[in-house]
């Protein structure tokens, strides 16, 4: 689909972001993301985290995170 290959370009270029690379590296940020996958209560807890919520809005608006 034509917004699929938007969303890929969108994300490519996020990804060669200085700094969406560094959330990405993050350990705190891969925790919550392994935790929205396993343990949505734990993440919704992390979310309650100001800097923390921050660096995933950044990760949402950039394309690279998806939300449902």
């Amino acid at each position: 689909t034509k917004s699929g290959e938007v969303d890929q370009e969108r994300q490519a270029h996020a990804m060669a972001d200085p700094d969406i690379q560094d959330i990405l590296r993050d350990p705190v940020i891969q925790n919550v993301l392994q935790d929205f996958q396993t343990d949505p209560k734990a993440a919704q807890r992390h979310l309650q985290n100001k800097g923390i919520m921050e660096k995933i809005e950044k990760l949402i608006a950039a394309g690279v995170l998806k939300t449902n």
